[in-house]
C-alpha cells in the first residue's frame, strides 16, 4: 500500500448535491484526482490489477449514503481477466499498447447501467462511451467552483468534466474528458457490437458486464472418481489414510462428495456480487442556532467507483487516504 501523504497531491475533494442538482449520482474518484491534480490517475495497475482508494467521507451538509463494490477476490479477479482480454483484443488486432494516446493505455470501468453515457457527435457518427453528467464535478471548497474547468483541444473539440445527459441536445465536438473502455463482442450469428466494460447491476443489451461475464467463463469442479484413499509414502500427512485394508471402502465413501461444490455459484444468472454493498452513511447534524461535528466515516473503494444518495442540497467532503492494488 502507498499513501498519498508522501505524495505532493491535492487530496481533498468537494461535492455539491444541489449545484449538480443530483440527489443520486456517481463519483469517480480516479477521473476526480485527476481534475484535481492535472495528472492522470488509474483505476487499474499496468498489469491489470484493479485500485483501491481508501477514504474519509465527511458530510458537509444533509445526510449521504454510498454503496461501492464488494471489496472481494471475486471483483479483482473479474476486472484482471478483462483487462487480459482487452490487450488481447488489441494484439490481434495489431495495436500495441505504445500506439495508444497516453491516457488511453489502461482500461476504465464504468459502475453500472446509467453512469456511462454514449457520444456520437463530433466523431462521424462513432459511438464512445463517456462517464455521464450523473457524476458532480469535485470542487475546490464546500459550494465553490470545480477543480475542472472545460477546455478546446488542439482540434477544436471542448473537453467537459462529464458527458451531456442522455436526454439533453448533443453539442457537436463537446465530449468527457473520461471516457469508458468498450470491447467488441461477437454473438453465435457471427454479429459484432462494441459495448462498454460495466461492473456491476443487472445484465442489459449492449453492455459487457464484468461480473456476470467473469462467472460465466468460470470452469465448473469436474466430477472426480477416487478409486483409493492416496497414495502410501513416507510423509505422515500422505499416510493418514493408510490404515487397514479392510476398512479403505468406508473411507473411500466418506470422502469421495467432500468438497466437490464450488463456494460460489459461477452458473447462476443473478448474483450477490452483482450488486452493490453499502459503505456508510454520514449526517451533519445542523440546524438555525447550532452546529454539530460532521459524521465520518472510511470505506476502501474498488476502483474507486461510488454511487451515492443524499438530500436537497448535501454537500460531501471527500479526502483521500490511500491507493493500493486489491
Amino acid at each position: 500500500m502507498w499513501g498519498l501523504m508522501a505524495q505532493c497531491e491535492q487530496k481533498t475533494l468537494f461535492y455539491d448535491a444541489a449545484a449538480e442538482h443530483l440527489e443520486t449520482g456517481y463519483i469517480d474518484l480516479a477521473s476526480s484526482m485527476t481534475a484535481a491534480n492535472r495528472v492522470q490517475y488509474h483505476q487499474v495497475g499496468r498489469d491489470g490489477t484493479a485500485k483501491c482508494y481508501r477514504v474519509m467521507v465527511t458530510a458537509v451538509k444533509g445526510e449521504f449514503t454510498f454503496s461501492h463494490m464488494q471489496n472481494s477476490f471475486l471483483i479483482c479477479n473479474a476486472v484482471k481477466q478483462t483487462t487480459a482480454g482487452w490487450k488481447a483484443q488489441l494484439r490481434h488486432a495489431g495495436i500495441k499498447l505504445r500506439d495508444l494516446p497516453p491516457y488511453g493505455k489502461r482500461p476504465r470501468f464504468s459502475l453500472e447501467t446509467g453512469a456511462h453515457t454514449v457520444n456520437t457527435t463530433g466523431l462521424a457518427g462513432e459511438e464512445i462511451f463517456e462517464i455521464s453528467s450523473s457524476h458532480p464535478s469535485p470542487l475546490l471548497a464546500p459550494g465553490g467552483v470545480s477543480s475542472f474547468t472545460e477546455y478546446t483541444a488542439t482540434d477544436g473539440d471542448v473537453i467537459q468534466y462529464q458527458s451531456l445527459s442522455p436526454n439533453a441536445v448533443p453539442v457537436a465536438g463537446t465530449h468527457a474528458a473520461n471516457m469508458i473502455t468498450q470491447v467488441t463482442v461477437t454473438d453465435g450469428a457471427g454479429a459484432e457490437d462494441n459495448e462498454p466494460l460495466v461492473l456491476v447491476g443487472a445484465v442489459v443489451a449492449n453492455q459487457f458486464n464484468v461480473i456476470h461475464e467473469y462467472l460465466q467463463a468460470r470452469r465448473g469442479t469436474p466430477d472426480v472418481s477416487i478409486d483409493t484413499p492416496g497414495p502410501a509414502g513416507d510423509s505422515p500427512m500422505l499416510n493418514l489414510f493408510s490404515v487397514a485394508e479392510e476398512m479403505s471402502d468406508d473411507i473411500v465413501e466418506g470422502i469421495e462428495d467432500y468438497m466437490d461444490w464450488k463456494p460460489y455459484t459461477p452458473d447462476k444468472s443473478s448474483n450477490r456480487f452483482d450488486e452493490l454493498t453499502e459503505g456508510c452513511l454520514v449526517n451533519s447534524a445542523t440546524s438555525a442556532a447550532s452546529q454539530y461535528p460532521a459524521g465520518s466515516a472510511v470505506m476502501d473503494v474498488p476502483l474507486g467507483l461510488l454511487k451515492y444518495s443524499c438530500g436537497e442540497d448535501a454537500q460531501v467532503r471527500v479526502d483521500v487516504l490511500a491507493i493500493y492494488e486489491m
